[in-house]
């Protein structure tokens, strides 16, 4: 979705966002939680992280929707987009293929080719469908009064989020929230908040307490569930319960977020901050590509564990942040090659000629 305007508290939700989920990878793909090598006082620490990390995933979800509702979509946007999945998936595998060909299966190399059907990176494959039903949602919102607007998501986020967590299972097949359909709704939310601002009559303060209350809950709310289940029935349910795209609880937190950062306004930025936000769906692509993810963020995992149980959760915070650094660097080189290359104006120009082409609406 095409964006105009900057919108500096947005920028800064997605770089918060996206090193949550760097975080969130080194600590899930490494095993920590599961570690014999942590205390238990650290693995317990690491899910509750893992809780509050969860909602970074949806808050991306959202920030298209409350960006997109006021732009104009380009699908040359999602081509550029495809073609840097492309970039980074097939040469990723290539440099791995290099230096290790025995940890390049064939699957791999085909598989790196056909980033979008192949479910390589689940998020991009999701948003792809998100992007051409996206138009729909927004047409919606804007025809729609606020309290059709209201009404319709309410029952939306019932049928798919709230009942379905009810009864533990996936009546949709939304896949816990890592489907198109699930992007779309959070796009429409996102939209909703954009046009309407629920949020206006709270103060900055009020957000910010209701932010932290839902911190806590959501962190907490795995270990009762397990506790009470295990009370009342002898059987334990899982802690992980509410670490899920499409759990309640995590909708909440992300829609707090996006209620707080889009009150955030500053005047200027650094090239630092600016590096940050271009690089910030790129840094996904690196890092969590199927081979870095085997080769690097998976022992990585194993080398936290070793550490002191004092230095864990500060190294992972400060090694997420390199890595984002690192990964947000090596796209800005892949930004330089596409700027010499003008891909981006070629195929705005091409859409542009394609869309005189095609019929106009009838008076």
């Amino acid at each position: 979705m095409e964006q105009q305007n900057r919108h500096s508290g947005i920028d800064c939700m997605r770089i918060v966002c996206m090193l949550l989920i760097v975080l969130y990878h080194i600590q899930g793909h490494g095993g920590l939680a599961a570690s014999e090598q942590i205390s238990p006082a650290n693995r317990m620490l690491i899910v509750m992280l893992q809780s509050v990390y969860q909602m970074a995933i949806d808050g991306f979800a959202l920030i298209s929707g409350y960006i997109g509702y006021s732009g104009r979509q380009k699908y040359a946007s999602l081509i550029m987009l495809w073609l840097r999945v492309l970039f980074y998936s097939v040469g990723i595998t290539a440099a791995v293929w290099f230096f290790s060909p025995s940890a390049v299966s064939y699957a791999s190399i085909r598989n790196s080719f056909f980033p979008l059907l192949t479910g390589q990176y689940w998020y991009f494959t999701a948003y792809a469908g998100c992007f051409v039903l996206a138009p729909l949602a927004r047409s919606a919102m804007e025809h729609l009064s606020r309290k059709e607007a209201a009404s319709c998501l309410l029952g939306i986020i019932l049928l798919f989020s709230v009942f379905p967590y009810l009864m533990r299972n996936d009546p949709f097949l939304t896949s816990s929230g890592n489907h198109a359909l699930w992007l779309l709704i959070l796009y429409a939310l996102g939209a909703y908040v954009r046009k309407f601002d629920p949020f206006a009559r709270l103060s900055t303060k009020a957000l910010l307490m209701l932010f932290a209350g839902a911190c806590v809950v959501q962190s907490c709310s795995g270990f009762v569930l397990r506790a009470l289940s295990s009370r009342l029935t002898g059987r334990a349910l899982t802690q992980w319960y509410f670490i899920c795209n499409d759990s309640p609880t995590t909708l909440v937190l992300s829609l707090l977020a996006l209620a707080l950062f889009s009150r955030l306004r500053f005047r200027r930025s650094t090239p630092l901050f600016r590096l940050l936000v271009s690089g910030s769906f790129s840094v996904y692509l690196i890092h969590d590509h199927p081979l870095m993810r085997q080769s690097v963020i998976v022992p990585l995992g194993a080398r936290l564990a070793s550490l002191p149980s004092p230095l864990l959760i500060p190294s992972i915070f400060a090694v997420g942040s390199l890595i984002y650094l690192l990964c947000a660097c090596v796209d800005m080189l892949r930004e330089k090659l596409f700027c010499a290359l003008h891909i981006r104006a070629r195929l705005l120009k091409l859409e542009d000629r394609l869309t005189r082409l095609s019929p106009t609406d009838a008076p």
